[in-house]
C-alpha cells in the first residue's frame, strides 16, 4: 500500500554506519545474522523445507508498490541479482551453483515463472549442506536483489537486524559489547560478505568512538586507540575477527592491547549491555571564550531530552555540533533537534515522493532556541538526517560546516514488514536540501574542507576537531 508523504514524521531517515560494536551495520552488503535454532549441524534439509521463492517476491511486491522510484524496476534485473545473492551463498559453502540468466526482454509472469524455477534448482545444490538454515537462501536472495539497486535506502534487514532497530527507537539495550566504533585505517566502506577480507598485520585500526559511560569509556579507553592485540593474540587486520573476539556475553572480560601515541597499553574491560549512546559534551575555553562541543551520535528520539538539558543548563558562547560519523536517524526527531537552532518555518528539506506534488519541511517554533555561533563538524560516515542538518544549517547561513565530504546517503525510507521476523527498508522519498540540490550520492561539501588524515589519527590528534574550535572562536569575535 502506497504511504503518503505526510506519515513520513514517523519514518527512518536512514543508517549507514562504520564498522561498528555498537550496532550491527544495516547495509546490503553486510551479514545476516542467522537463527541459531533453525540450523542443522547433521545432514540437510530437503529442498521443501526451505523458505521457497515466494519471500522474495513479497519483497519485490512492496518494493515495487512503496519505492519512489518504482517506474525503473526491471523483473529480470532483480531476479538475477537475487540469484546471484543465492550462487554466492553456495560458493562460500563450497557448492557451485551456476544461475540460468532470465532474459531482459521477458515478460513479467515468465520471469518470475523462470526465477521460482532456478530457485527451486539452487534448493537441490543446498539439500546436502551440513550448516544451512530454513531461510538462507531466501534471506540471501533477497538481500542481493535490494542491493542491485544502489539505494542508500533500500536494503534487506534480518530479523536480528529488526530487533535491534526497535531497540533503537524504544532506547531498550542493543546487546552486550564495549561500546566503540572501529575503523580501518583506509579502508572501503562498501564490501562483498563472501569476499575474504586480506590479511594485513600492518594495518591500523582504531577506535573512532568512544560512547559516553559504556564500558570502554570507563575502563580508560580513547580515541584513536590502535588495536594491536585482543586476549593476547595478535590481530590479523581483518576487521571481522577482531569485531567477533570483542562481542561477548554480559559480564564476561576481554583483554585489549591498544596502541596509544607509540606506548601499549593492556586494558581489561567487562563487556555489559549497550543501550544507544546519548550526546556528550566538552569545553573549550580560549581568549576568554568558552566554546561547547556536543557530539551527536545520532537522531534518536533517546538524543531529544539530553541534547536540550545540554543546551539549557550550560553556558557557552559558541556551539561545534559533532556529526561525524552519525549515521542518522528519524525525521520527527530531525525536525526538532534542527529547530533548536534554525528560526521557525525555516525549510528544513523538501521531499520528493512518487505521484505526490513535493513536501516542505520546515523547522518549528519551540520553547527553546539558541542564536549562538555555531560550526557543524561532518567526515564521510555523516549520513542522512545528519546531512539534511549539515547541509540546512550550511544553507542558511546559521553555521559553517567543517571536516570532510558527507557520505551522500540521504533518502526517506520506510521499514516494511516480512515473514520470519526479517524486513525491508524502501525509499519512498528523495530529499532535496535547503538550495534545491539534491544530497543523495553527492553529498555535503563543507565549508572548510579538512580531511581527517593518517598521520593524525597515528598521533592520536583530532585536527578537524582543533581547526573547528578555531574557526568557532573566529566567528564568535566576529
Amino acid at each position: 500500500m502506497k504511504r503518503s508523504a505526510r506519515g513520513l514524521a514517523a519514518v527512518l531517515v536512514g543508517a549507514i554506519v562504520a564498522v561498528t560494536i555498537f550496532a550491527a551495520p544495516i547495509r546490503a552488503e553486510d551479514p545476516v545474522v542467522p537463527d541459531k535454532s533453525e540450523v542443522l549441524k547433521n545432514g540437510g534439509l530437503e529442498p521443501t523445507q526451505f523458505i521457497g521463492p515466494e519471500f522474495v517476491l513479497l519483497a519485490y511486491t512492496q518494493l515495487e508498490e512503496n519505492y519512489y522510484k518504482s517506474a525503473s524496476l526491471h523483473k529480470p534485473k532483480l531476479f538475477n541479482a537475487a540469484l546471484l545473492g543465492i550462487a554466492k551463498f553456495l560458493k562460500h559453502k563450497g557448492i557451485e551453483f551456476v544461475p540460468n540468466k532470465i532474459e531482459d526482454n521477458i515478460g513479467d509472469a515468465t520471469a518470475i515463472d523462470k526465477f521460482t524455477s532456478e530457485y527451486y534448482r539452487a534448493a537441490e545444490f543446498a539439500k546436502n549442506l551440513e550448516w544451512v538454515e530454513a531461510t538462507d537462501l531466501a534471506f540471501y536472495a533477497t538481500k542481493y536483489m535490494l542491493h542491485s539497486l544502489e539505494s542508500s535506502h533500500v536494503y534487506f534487514m534480518s530479523p536480528e537486524q529488526m530487533e535491534e532497530r526497535r531497540k533503537m527507537l524504544t532506547g531498550e539495550a542493543l546487546f552486550s559489547g564495549i561500546g566503540v566504533v572501529i575503523v580501518k585505517l583506509g579502508a572501503d566502506k562498501k564490501t562483498d560478505e563472501f569476499e575474504e577480507e586480506k590479511e594485513d598485520k600492518d594495518a591500523f585500526i582504531y577506535l573512532a568512538k568512544i560512547y559516553p559511560g559504556a564500558p570502554a569509556d570507563k575502563a580508560g579507553f580513547k580515541k584513536f586507540d590502535r588495536i594491536v592485540e585482543v586476549n593476547g593474540a595478535p590481530i590479523n587486520g581483518t576487521m571481522k575477527e577482531l569485531v567477533g573476539k570483542i562481542k561477548g556475553p554480559k559480564g564476561t572480560a576481554v583483554k585489549v592491547t591498544v596502541e596509544r601515541v607509540g606506548e601499549r597499553k593492556v586494558i581489561e574491560v567487562t563487556r555489559d549491555d549497550i543501550k544507544p549512546p546519548v550526546p556528550e559534551v566538552n569545553f573549550y575555553v580560549k581568549d576568554g571564550k568558552r566554546m561547547m562541543h556536543v557530539v551527536l551520535h545520532s537522531f534518536e528520539p533517546s538524543s531529544l531530552g539530553h541534547l536540550k538539558k545540554i543546551l539549557i543548563d550550560n553556558k557557552y558562547d559558541g556551539l561545534v555540533l559533532d556529526l561525524r560519523s552519525n549515521p542518522g536517524g528519524y525525521v520527527g526527531v530531525l525536525g526538532a533537534i534542527a529547530s533548536y537552532f534554525l528560526k521557525p518555518e525555516t525549510l528544513l528539506f523538501t521531499s520528493i515522493s512518487r505521484g505526490e506534488p513535493p513536501r516542505s519541511y520546515r523547522t518549528k517554533k519551540l520553547s527553546f532556541y539558541t542564536r549562538v555561533p555555531m560550526i557543524v563538524m561532518i567526515d564521510g560516515y555523516s549520513a542522512s538526517a545528519a546531512e539534511i542538518m549539515a547541509a540546512a544549517m550550511k544553507d542558511h547561513k546559521r553555521g559553517l560546516v567543517v571536516g570532510d565530504k558527507s557520505a551522500g546517503a540521504v533518502e526517506v525510507g520506510t521499514t516494511l514488514n516480512l515473514t520470519h521476523g526479517a524486513g525491508i527498508v524502501v525509499a519512498i522519498s528523495d530529499v532535496l536540501s535547503p538550495s534545491g540540490a539534491r544530497i543523495e550520492n553527492a553529498g555535503v561539501l563543507p565549508d572548510v574542507l579538512l580531511k581527517l588524515e593518517d598521520d593524525h589519527v597515528k598521533a592520536g590528534k583530532d585536527m578537524q576537531l582543533d581547526i573547528a574550535v578555531g574557526v568557532l572562536l573566529d566567528e564568535i569575535k566576529k
